[in-house]
């Protein structure tokens, strides 16, 4: 208990800065990619340094903290140094994400609705064997 009491504040405003992040990137969909790197570099910098901050303050194993600290601290840099393979990089998971999240289930939909549609044609009166 002693521990959490301690470090609270930079949970907070860890989750501070990704509510923001995702905020602003809901908030303006229309926004320049540029933009969105840009939000995303300072994001990665504000994440690392909480992350070491929380892993200096803690007691026990820091270690994760270090290590999640510096390569969010590096994905920072890696931003601003290639900005383009960023970009790349977001518009690839950002399109991997909607197909995991929404593809899959708009397929079987689709195919459940083309069942569907191949049923309703099968019982309509017009091809009904007994209309003919």
């Amino acid at each position: 208990m002693d521990l959490l009491a301690r470090s609270w504040g930079m949970w907070v405003l860890r989750g501070i800065a990704s509510i923001l992040f995702g905020v602003l990137t809901v908030v303006w969909p229309d926004a320049s990619i540029a933009a969105l790197v840009l939000i995303f570099g300072v994001y990665a910098f504000v994440d690392g340094a909480v992350l070491l901050g929380l892993g200096l303050l803690l007691e026990g194993r820091k270690a994760p903290y270090i290590v999640r600290g510096l390569l969010s601290i590096a994905a920072g840099v890696v931003t601003f140094v290639y900005p383009g393979l960023t970009a790349l990089s977001l518009y690839v998971l950002v399109g991997v994400w909607k197909e995991r999240a929404l593809g899959g289930s708009s397929s079987r939909v689709s195919c459940r609705s083309r069942a569907a549609l191949r049923c309703l044609r099968c019982r309509s009166p017009a091809r009904s064997p007994s209309s003919g």
